[in-house]
């Protein structure tokens, strides 16, 4: 039976992405930060970091998508 805690990255991806399918960007965007913040380590890591930039670019957010773009490029 799995933990709470090991459901929890699995969900906040799931949030994050339920987020981007009804058009809530600024959310996801910041829903995949923090998957990002809370399992830097996932094998997905990386997928976040840029999903979360190219949100915050498209929502015309320069400096949040230019940090997340950096963060992603210095994976």
């Amino acid at each position: 039976k799995p933990e709470a805690k090991d459901l929890k990255p699995k969900s906040r991806r799931l949030v994050a992405k339920l987020y981007q399918d009804s058009y809530r960007f600024e959310e996801a965007a910041r829903a995949y930060k923090i998957a990002y913040q809370e399992s830097p380590k996932d094998p997905l890591a990386a997928n976040f970091l840029f999903n979360a930039a190219a949100l915050y670019e498209a929502l015309g957010n320069r400096k949040e998508a230019v940090d997340s773009y950096s963060s992603y490029l210095s994976m």
